[in-house]
């Protein structure tokens, strides 16, 4: 037992002891390891062209319902992606998951700064991929 803990069992204090009991779990428990987690990479073509997209990885459980946090990412000028699970750690969870692809396109934008991007949705695509354990690309070439 470290110093804190023999400290908070010692002054009996219930709220102490609670203290303990949320510091524990915020610790070991309640959180999503990296370990959970695969690398996910890929491309998005349409009509065989690298394609602006928006991907969304969204984990299953074995009745295909939701079940955890989904990892999301946008495609690069040559359709390349790497799924992002936070701002700060790159993958998807290991499992099942229902993939969208939304495939973008420059929105007409009349009397406009050409500088200034707006997007529309050209085509959405759902399909189910599995992620596996380390290093997972996806190829994703749509047509219309």
């Amino acid at each position: 037992m470290n110093f804190l803990s023999e400290h908070l069992v010692r002054s009996g204090s219930r709220f102490s002891i609670g203290l303990m009991v949320i510091c524990t779990l915020g610790i070991h428990g309640c959180q999503q390891t990296s370990a959970d987690l695969a690398d996910v990479c890929g491309v998005v073509t349409f009509n065989g062209i690298p394609f602006a997209a928006d991907v969304l990885f969204e984990p299953l459980d074995e009745k295909q319902q939701r079940s955890g946090r989904p990892s999301s990412a946008s495609t690069d000028a040559r359709g390349r992606f790497r799924m992002n699970f936070t701002p700060e750690e790159d993958g998807a969870l290991i499992g099942l998951h229902r993939v969208t692809v939304k495939i973008m396109r420059p929105a007409t934008q009349h009397g406009t700064d050409t500088a200034t991007h707006a997007w529309s949705q050209l085509k959405t695509v759902r399909l189910l991929r599995q992620v596996r354990s380390g290093n997972n690309e996806f190829v994703f070439a749509l047509s219309r």
